[in-house]
């Protein structure tokens, strides 16, 4: 019962496929936007639908089905402290919708190269903040190297852009801070000390493996004054995210940005206040400035990134973010609303940002980076990839994420194994190389060979005489030249569209444009079988019940009472009856209906008379639909005739005459 079930169930699902795919022309077509479908291939004419699903295919030669050849695996480096997923390329032949499968193993490395670039606010409110790294940055360097004896670390600064209403122009030292400590709200007015000028990001310190230059480097940084409460965090990271030289971001490394600051951020549209409506390029735009360190020059220029930019670029360059911040920054909205961390975390993607809470001071910085870290290589997450619908399944120690996405809670060299399966959504224009990434372990290249022609489209056959010499047989199909078309290029384009398109219906002969047939069923009217429909050059006439259709008889419950013919004039739908003779009298039916019978007006008796009257032709009445209507007043209608009232045997007179011979019988 099992066994039959299954056999039914793949029939009707092949009958099912089959209307889906008989949608498509051509071969190339067919396999490429048509999932699961098949084409056949025989030389035209072709009855039928070529392209069919392969249990339909009724074909005399083999099916056009190219089949996707296995995954071929390009490069496969051993597992190891430099090496954490295998493979790391790999080729996949792609058919629209079917899914090719490959295993992927990842073994997260204990001492994996670290490259740890911190990026901090240094707006007023972070001196505390930029006090405690400078007494903690040995110590956070030592910590970097308890996580990877190979790692370097860099420092960048950020505050805003210098552009009214988010900073002063007038930066100059004590004049700055004489004008704007008045009624404005500046965070640099707590700060005794200098109050350098504001900018939006400078690059201090390249990426290095010697401590002791970060050091060298906090010791000369002060902090910068502006005017509101969010700051350019995005802008910066951009920058450091996409100069990757100018940064000095190593190959197979994992990359880390943390974000020091106690401050929501402003994003895309932000600037148009300040009148930068200019969209920013996402490009590096870092130059040398005159104390030596690299600085972002086209701030005044360009409007701040979108969230969406970084995002990709973090992606583009497998970059991972920490948002350090504090717990009241990461909980709620800022005063200028912007979205809060958590939520930017959301929108960058889980598994390439996250968020930390830090002490107000920053003091905690040493526990927050090994928390982070921790963050980063506790799950192990397959990212998507434009234009592919990515799957994965365990296969070996992986606890699935609740999204699918991966492996949660994995431990040091532990290894872990899963099948990825990819299907291509739709067909991809050419042979491309994209990365796979999993953030934090490396990325997967992948070929991508898409299969978007048949085999048979490369033997084009042109002037074929199966399509009349007026195509090419490509496939067994002709592929007409303009201006003709058909199964064998047989009709011509200068014809036109088929009369009035049969009024949607009727059919209409591809190849004559003509309506050869119209719309028809079977009813009962009145107890009478009928064929019932649409007629007509055009399938514009309608003798069926219904708006714009003939009438039924107002005595008789048939179209045109049975006594004529539905007709219309060929321009319009409205239909009207064409009415018939009647038998006896020769004469037409009458009526909108064709309902009103002259016969019943008409006896054998007076042929050519109507309402003849018996006894004189002067009193001969006329026939008003179905009834004489007679003149005199002693003359009625009686079979079909007008005669003297006294001559019907039911009349007055007959009743009178009656009487009178009874009474004559009583006495």
């Amino acid at each position: 019962m099992f066994l039959l079930f299954l056999v039914i169930l793949g029939t009707s699902e092949g009958h099912g496929r089959a209307d889906i795919c008989n949608q498509y022309e051509s071969c190339d077509e067919c396999i490429t936007t048509g999932i699961g479908c098949v084409w056949c291939p025989d030389p035209a004419p072709f009855s039928g639908p070529r392209c069919t699903s392969y249990q339909t295919a009724d074909c005399l030669s083999e099916p056009e089905d190219p089949v996707a050849t296995p995954p071929q695996i390009l490069r496969q480096d051993q597992l190891g402290e430099i090496v954490q997923i295998s493979p790391q390329a790999i080729r996949l032949n792609l058919r629209t919708g079917e899914p090719q499968t490959f295993t992927l193993s990842v073994k997260p490395a204990r001492n994996y190269p670290l490259d740890m670039y911190f990026l901090m606010d240094l707006s007023g409110s972070q001196a505390s903040d930029l006090d405690s790294l400078k007494n903690l940055s040995n110590s956070i360097t030592d910590e970097l190297e308890q996580i990877s004896s190979q790692f370097t670390v860099g420092f960048g600064s950020f505050v805003d852009k210098v552009a009214y209403p988010f900073a002063s122009t007038l930066q100059n030292g004590s004049d700055y801070m004489t004008r704007h400590l008045g009624n404005m709200m500046v965070e640099c007015a707590n700060v005794i000390l200098s109050c350098g000028p504001t900018y939006v990001y400078r690059h201090h310190l390249p990426l290095t493996s010697d401590s002791g230059q970060l050091r060298e480097v906090l010791e000369n940084v002060t902090i910068r004054g502006n005017l509101d409460a969010p700051e350019a965090p995005l802008e910066a990271l951009l920058q450091s995210v996409v100069c990757l030289d100018e940064v000095g971001w190593r190959n197979g490394s994992l990359r880390i940005v943390m974000i020091l600051t106690d401050a929501g951020f402003k994003t895309a549209l932000d600037g148009r206040v300040a009148g930068l409506v200019t969209r920013n390029d996402g490009e590096c735009h870092l130059k040398m400035n005159k104390e030596g360190f690299y600085e972002y020059f086209r701030s005044p220029e360009q409007d701040y990134p979108s969230i969406h930019q970084v995002r990709d670029k973090l992606i583009e360059n497998d970059i991972i973010t920490i948002f350090a911040v504090a717990e009241d920054v990461v909980v709620n909205r800022t005063s200028t609303d912007n979205i809060v961390y958590r939520e930017l975390a959301k929108e960058i993607g889980n598994s390439r940002a996250f968020v930390q809470t830090i002490a107000e001071d920053s003091a905690d910085i040493v526990s927050v980076i090994r928390i982070a870290y921790e963050s980063v290589k506790r799950d192990i997450v397959v990212d998507g990839v434009s234009g592919l619908t990515i799957g994965i399944a365990p296969v070996l120690n992986c606890n699935l994420l609740s999204d699918g996405s991966g492996c949660a809670n994995v431990a040091p060299e532990q290894l872990e194994m899963f099948n990825v399966t990819v299907t291509m959504d739709q067909c991809l224009p050419d042979t491309q190389t994209q990365l796979l990434p999993l953030p934090g372990f490396g990325n997967v290249e992948l070929t991508l060979v898409p299969i978007c022609e048949c085999n048979c489209s490369s033997q084009m056959s042109p002037n074929h005489p199966s399509c009349g010499d007026r195509g090419s047989l490509v496939c067994g199909a002709c592929d007409c030249y303009e201006g003709f078309y058909g199964e064998q290029c047989e009709c011509d384009d200068e014809l036109g569209p088929c009369l009035g398109d049969c009024f949607n219906r009727g059919t209409c002969d591809n190849c004559t444009r003509e309506c050869i047939s119209c719309d028809t069923y079977q009813d009962t009217i009145g107890g009478v079988f009928q064929i019932v429909g649409s007629f007509g050059e055009r399938c514009q006439c309608d003798n069926s019940t219904g708006a714009g259709a003939c009438p039924v008889g107002r005595d008789i419950d048939q179209v045109c009472s049975g006594w004529g013919e539905c007709m219309c004039d060929g321009e319009k739908c409205d239909c009207d009856c064409e009415c018939g003779a009647a038998p006896l009298s020769g004469q037409q039916y009458s009526g909108d209906d064709c309902g009103c019978d002259p016969d019943n007006c008409y006896n054998e008796q007076y042929p050519g008379r109507e309402c003849a009257h018996s006894r004189n032709r002067h009193l001969d009445g006329h026939c008003d639909c179905n009834k004489c209507e007679c003149p005199a007043e002693d003359s009625v209608y009686f079979n079909r005739t007008c005669i003297n009232r006294c001559q019907k045997t039911a009349g007055p007179c007959f009743a009178s005459l009656s009487r009178t011979v009874v009474l004559l019988l009583t006495t």
